[in-house]
C-alpha cells in the first residue's frame, strides 16, 4: 500500500477536519514507510499502537468501541491488514514450512523426525501423549514433553503456576518461555524471543509462523506482546489464530537450542 492510497482511501484532508487520531495514524504510517532494518520493528508497533488509539477514540455513548461504524474502518482495517503481512514476511525467521507443526516451532526443531509435520509430544522419547480424557491430562501433556527433553539429555521446567497471568518475566539468554494450550485430545504450542520479548507460533502444520495475532472480534491484528499472549492462551476464542475451546495447560521453560521432537514413523 502507497501512502497517497492511505490518505485517498481514508478521506483526503477531509477538509481540514483530519482527527488527532487519524494524523498521528498518517505520521506512523509514514515513518514506517522509511524506516529501514532493526528500525522498522520498532515503527510497526507505533503504527499498530496509532491505528489501536484511533479505534479505541471511536465509541458510543456507554463507552463502547464502536469504530467499525467510521465511514473510515475499512481503510484502517485495510492499513492494518497490509501492514501485517509486511511484517510477516520481513520478520519472521526461515526455515519452517509444512513440515513443521506447533509443537516442532515451539521447541525449535526444524528437522524432526518421522512425519514432522504431526510431531507430538513424547514421541521421540518413546512414550507419546495418547490424549487421555481424564482428570491429569494436563500433567500428562507436559511429562510428555518433558520426556522429549530428558531423551535430548536436557531439561524442560514446568513453572509453578496454574493460570495464564501474569506471565513470567523475561527468562535470560540461556532459556526461552513457551506456552501450552489445549484440551485432552488436542494441544497448541506458542514460544517468546527473550530478547525480543515477542511472541511466536504457527497454527498447525499448513500455517506459516505469525509474530502478529488477529483479534478476531474487533478485527485487528496486534504484535503478539505478554499482554496479548496472555490473551490468547486464556481467550483462545478471541483470536484467529488459535483453537477454540482450549484451556491454559501451562509455561514451560526451554533451553535456548530448542529439543529435538519427532511425529508417527
Amino acid at each position: 500500500m502507497t501512502y497517497k492510497k492511505w490518505w485517498d482511501d481514508s478521506g483526503g484532508d477531509l477538509n481540514g477536519k483530519r482527527s488527532t487520531e487519524l494524523k498521528a495514524i498518517d505520521k506512523a504510517f509514514g515513518e514506517f514507510l522509511l524506516a529501514a532494518g532493526a528500525g522498522k520493528d520498532a515503527k510497526m508497533i507505533a503504527l499498530f499502537d496509532a491505528i489501536s488509539a484511533w479505534q479505541n477514540s471511536k465509541k458510543n455513548i456507554f463507552g463502547t468501541e464502536k469504530w467499525e461504524n467510521s465511514k473510515r474502518a475499512d481503510a484502517v482495517r485495510a492499513l492494518a491488514t497490509w501492514v501485517a503481512d509486511e511484517v510477516q514476511k520481513r520478520t519472521v525467521e526461515p526455515g519452517w514450512d509444512n513440515n513443521h507443526n506447533c509443537y516442532a516451532y515451539a521447541m525449535k526443531c526444524q528437522h524432526p523426525g518421522g512425519r514432522g509435520n504431526n510431531s507430538r509430544p513424547g514421541v521421540i522419547a518413546g512414550a507419546p501423549y495418547a490424549g487421555q480424557n481424564v482428570a491429569n491430562w494436563k500433567t500428562l501433556l507436559t511429562n510428555a514433553v518433558q520426556a522429549d527433553a530428558v531423551h535430548g539429555g536436557v531439561v524442560i521446567n514446568v513453572l509453578p503456576q496454574t493460570t495464564a497471568s501474569p506471565c513470567p518475566a523475561t527468562l535470560g539468554a540461556a532459556r526461552y518461555l513457551v506456552a501450552a494450550i489445549g484440551f485432552p485430545a488436542g494441544y497448541h504450542f506458542m514460544r517468546r524471543d527473550e530478547h525480543t520479548m515477542r511472541w511466536s507460533h504457527k497454527n498447525g502444520a499448513p500455517a506459516d509462523v505469525a509474530n502478529l495475532a488477529f483479534q478476531a472480534y474487533k478485527s485487528r491484528y496486534l504484535p503478539i506482546t505478554d499482554n496479548v499472549a496472555v490473551d490468547m492462551v486464556t481467550h483462545p476464542g478471541n483470536w484467529g489464530d488459535t483453537t477454540v475451546g482450549m484451556s491454559f495447560v501451562a509455561y514451560l521453560s526451554v533451553p535456548a537450542a530448542g529439543i529435538m521432537v519427532a511425529g508417527p514413523p
